[in-house]
Order: C-alpha cells, then sequence, then structure tokens
C-alpha cells in the first residue's frame, strides 16, 4: 500500500520532471521567431547520422541581410526575420512532409530539413522543386513600413544537400561535414543570388570559416573569420567591451577540416 508520503515525492519528482522539460524545451527555441534554434539543429542532425537514417536540409540564407537592416533599422529588419520564419513554417506544412521541421540558427540564417530513406532521383527533383517555390514565396513578401520610401522586402539564396551527398565526400556524413557542405552549396547560390543550389562533392572547401555568437557580459553580437583548420586556435574578445568569449560552436575543435 502506497503511503501519503510516497505519493508526494513521486508527485514532488514529476513536477522536477515536468519543469526540467519545460526548460530544455525553452533552450532550444529561438527567441525572436520561437523555432527550434541551432542547439536543436545540431541535436537533430546528430540523432539522424548516429541512426543512419536518410534525410535532405537545406541551408536558406537572406541575401544581403545588412543592407535590409542598415536600410530600413534593426528592429524592423527583425521584423522581416520574424515575417520569413512565419513564411518558412507555412511552405513547410504546404510543401514537405509533417515530419520535417524549420529552424533559425543564426541572424538570417534559416534551415528546413526532414526524413529521406531512399533519396531516389525522382524524391530529390522534387525537394529541390519545392525548395524553389519556397525562395520564390520569400521574395513576393512586401512589408510596407511608415516613413519609408519603398517596401521592405528580400531575396534568399539556398543550398542544400541529401545525407548520401555527404557521404560521398572523403569526410563522410557528419554533423560538422553537413554544416561546411551546406556553406560551401549556399555560397555557390549566392554568386547569383536568389537562386536553390544543391551541394556536391565537387564543390570547393573554404578557405576560411566564419561564424556568430553573443557575448554574454554586453550582449553585442559579433562575428569572427578565420583561416580554415584553424578555427580552435587562439582566444576571442567581444569587439564591443573587449571580454573574452565563449567560442562558438562552429568553430571548436571538433569542427576541424580533417
Amino acid at each position: 500500500m502506497t503511503s501519503e508520503s510516497d505519493s508526494i515525492d513521486a508527485a514532488f519528482e514529476q513536477l522536477k520532471h515536468a519543469i526540467r522539460a519545460g526548460l530544455r524545451a525553452e533552450q532550444l527555441l529561438d527567441r525572436l521567431t520561437r523555432l527550434p534554434n541551432d542547439e536543436a539543429l545540431t541535436e537533430w542532425l546528430e540523432e539522424k547520422v548516429e541512426s543512419s537514417e536518410g534525410f535532405w536540409i537545406a541551408f536558406v540564407e537572406v541575401d544581403r541581410f545588412k543592407s535590409v537592416n542598415d536600410e530600413f533599422g534593426y528592429d524592423s529588419a527583425n521584423e522581416r526575420l520574424r515575417q520569413l520564419a512565419q513564411c518558412l513554417v507555412t511552405a513547410n506544412v504546404s510543401y514537405f512532409d509533417s515530419s520535417s521541421s524549420v529552424f533559425r540558427a543564426h541572424g538570417d540564417e534559416f534551415f528546413i530539413a526532414g526524413p529521406m530513406p531512399q533519396a531516389s532521383q525522382k524524391d530529390c527533383e522534387e525537394v529541390s522543386a519545392k525548395l524553389d517555390r519556397v525562395r520564390q514565396d520569400i521574395g513576393g513578401i512586401h512589408i510596407v513600413m511608415e516613413r519609408a520610401s519603398r517596401p521592405m522586402m528580400c531575396t534568399v539564396s539556398v543550398g542544400w544537400l541529401v545525407s548520401t551527398d555527404s557521404g560521398a565526400t572523403d569526410e563522410g556524413c557528419t554533423q560538422p561535414a553537413v554544416r561546411r557542405q551546406l556553406e560551401l552549396a549556399v555560397g555557390e547560390a549566392k554568386l547569383e543570388r536568389n537562386k536553390v543550389v544543391r551541394f556536391t562533392p565537387e564543390m570547393r572547401r573554404p578557405t576560411t570559416r566564419d561564424a556568430r555568437g553573443d557575448c554574454r557580459s554586453c550582449h553585442a553580437k559579433f562575428s569572427v573569420v578565420v583561416p580554415a583548420g584553424n578555427e580552435g586556435d587562439g582566444a576571442l574578445f567581444c569587439p564591443n567591451c573587449g571580454e573574452r568569449l565563449e567560442r562558438p560552436g562552429s568553430l571548436k575543435p571538433q569542427a576541424k577540416l580533417p
């Protein structure tokens, strides 16, 4: 027979578990858009890689976002990001399988990803066509701003791959490798802008790596560029307050190129 004390202890444990689960769920959300964040994306990728489950993933990056920020201001640019996030969520529901997800990693960097067990040519062609619709949908968003000479709008470049694309490289299909390969693909797309490009193993590796982060002391956002292969070397300091920075995840030693 369960005592009243045992029941209270069990209820207390359930409450603690619920609180921890709620806190963890909040940690995995982006504050601005309420989309799953970069940490959630990393966990998703690592789970797929470790399980050897086939998947596709697309990196969606705003073209010339700094110019949007400069022309319309920080608050308006944030509103543009929220609108873009909503557009991606709507497109995800309309075009892709219900098991796919949308993430906001940093700034103007978004990802859409989902399972792809077979990765047939037909499946890949369908994903590419749907991503092109997403690109067109985003380009069609016009936000009328007070005291602005024109509506706020932008285009996006999209780099994407399937897990077999990544597995065909010397690096193999790992979470850091997929991230690098997506950057290569979106870099190719940005050469012409407003384009969708699929990664191929022949794409040139970058000579530099860049990352973004936040200073915990003054809350300023920062970016850093380092030579490829030296991501884990040297100290980083906030350009605003001079405080030593925690190294962004993409520049930690485990992300080094082989």
